[in-house]
């Protein structure tokens, strides 16, 4: 598939997909930063759009790594911009915008550590990673077999373009931990 028709898929996929009472996009944010109920109710306000599609880029460049923070109902309203915004945008976007969707993407999204150095700073991350990969498995649960298969239709899109600004190992990576099946 090119481009275009994963973008259509992503489309036809998610159409009828909102935020429902998920967390916002701003919202996520200022919960991230422990902010009161007060605040995230003020952050919630700021979030207008109707649909996802409606988001700006502007937006998703701003908030490029906020999927991490959103339960199952906001990854999956949230989920299809970031992935058609990458599509879209991937050699004019900010370092490193196409990789967070998929890593976000990644069951097990544990770093590899290339270096002494890296061990040693993944060792202080104090992330527990079977929690991690429990939270991602249950947000890509919330997925219907439609939305998975075009999430995995674009992985393999990644995957293989490297050279238009995805990181393709990361996609490989994403697609044979969880995806592969819904390409069958």
């Amino acid at each position: 598939m090119n481009r275009d028709e994963i973008i259509e898929c992503i489309q036809e996929a998610f159409k009828d997909v909102s935020r429902e009472d998920g967390v916002s996009l701003h919202e996520g944010l200022v919960m991230d930063a422990y902010g009161s109920d007060e605040e995230r109710l003020e952050a919630r306000r700021m979030d207008t759009e109707g649909h996802w599609s409606q988001i700006s880029d502007q937006e998703l460049i701003k908030y490029q790594n906020a999927l991490r923070y959103f339960d199952r109902k906001s990854f999956k309203y949230y989920v299809p911009a970031y992935m058609i915004f990458s599509l879209n945008h991937s050699q004019t976007s900010p370092a490193g915008s196409n990789d967070n969707v998929i890593y976000d993407l990644t069951l097990d999204s544990r770093p590899e550590a290339d270096s002494d150095l890296d061990k040693g700073i993944f060792a202080n991350l104090n992330i527990d990673y079977d929690e991690l990969r429990h939270n991602n498995r249950d947000r890509f649960n919330g997925f219907n077999h439609a939305q998975s298969v075009a999430i995995a239709k674009y992985l393999q899109y990644c995957s293989k373009n490297e050279m238009r600004g995805f990181h393709s190992a990361a996609a490989k990576e994403a697609l044979e931990g969880y995806w592969k099946d819904y390409l069958k």
